[in-house]
C-alpha cells in the first residue's frame, strides 16, 4: 500500500511547506498524512485478523500465539475510530465488531456466528481497500 513511504514524504513536504510559509501546500500534506493513518490503521486490523486466520488454519500455532494476533487486532479494530475526525467505521460499528469477538479465552470460546473473514471485508470496505490490497496485507 505504501503507506510508511507516504507518511514520511507528506511529513517532509509538508514541513518544507511550513518552513516556506506554504500553508495551504502544508495543510495538503496534513490531509495525506491523516489519510495513511487511517488506511494504516485498518490495513493493520486486517492485517492481524489474517494472521489469526492462518495460525488457525495452519494448525501448528500454539494458544498463545493466536491470542496474540486476535488482541493485536481487536486493538487496531478500536483505533479505526480514533485514526481521525472522520473515520471509516464509526464508533457503534467499531463496538460492534469488537463485539462479535466477545469474551474469548481461545478459538474454542470464538462465538459460532462470528467470521473473521466477514470482518476483514468490513473493514476493507469501510476503509475502500481493493481485493488486492487486502491480499496484500
Amino acid at each position: 500500500m505504501g503507506t510508511a513511504t507516504d507518511i514520511s514524504t507528506a511529513f517532509r513536504t509538508g514541513r518544507a511547506a511550513l518552513s516556506a510559509g506554504n500553508i495551504t501546500h502544508a495543510l495538503e500534506q496534513k490531509a495525506i498524512v491523516f489519510e495513511e493513518v487511517k488506511d494504516m490503521v485498518a490495513g493493520m486490523a486486517i492485517h492481524y485478523l489474517k494472521d489469526v486466520i492462518s495460525k488457525k488454519n495452519a494448525g501448528t500455532s500454539t494458544q498463545a500465539k493466536i491470542n496474540h494476533s486476535l488482541s493485536e487486532a481487536l486493538a487496531f479494530i478500536m483505533g479505526i475510530q480514533f485514526a481521525t475526525t472522520s473515520p471509516d467505521t464509526p464508533s457503534a460499528n467499531v463496538v460492534d465488531l469488537n463485539a462479535n469477538i466477545g469474551n474469548f479465552t481461545s478459538l474454542a470460546t470464538l462465538p459460532s456466528n462470528v467470521s473473521l473473514q466477514e470482518m476483514i471485508d468490513d473493514i476493507a470496505a469501510a476503509a475502500g481497500f481493493s481485493a488486492t490490497e487486502v491480499a496484500g496485507l
